[in-house]
């Protein structure tokens, strides 16, 4: 079979070149929306974030206390802190951590607010 009958018209042409440079311009745009600055570690301990205010509007929301001695009486268990909820992302050692109900603050090991879980 010979090929050089096969013309290709300047549409499929210009809509080939459009498919590469797109798929070019999208890889570069997630490259440039993920963090990838050298140096700036961001610890999953919580040491690198802000703290939670027991002020935030969220966190009064949610009844979070730095002390979860001082909860309200809706604290459904004694042993419930923030230390072993499945939300907070520390680990025995650690004193403040990132919470997953509160991005980009940390919260006290000590602490509680009403989404605390434990795993079953």
């Amino acid at each position: 079979m010979n090929n050089s009958n096969i013309k290709y018209s300047p549409v499929s042409q210009s809509r080939r070149s459009l498919l590469i440079r797109g798929s070019l311009l999208g890889s570069a745009g997630l490259i440039l929306a993920t963090d990838l600055r050298p140096g700036i570690v961001f610890a999953q301990d919580g040491t690198d974030l802000p703290r939670l205010s027991e002020e935030d509007t969220t966190a009064q929301a949610l009844l979070y206390v730095h002390d979860a001695e001082m909860a309200s009486n809706e604290r459904n268990s004694e042993n419930a802190y923030c230390f072993n909820c499945l939300h907070f992302q520390g680990d025995e050692t650690t004193q403040w951590a990132a919470c997953q109900i509160f991005p980009g603050k940390a919260v006290n090991a000590d602490g509680w607010c009403r989404t605390w879980v434990i795993e079953q």
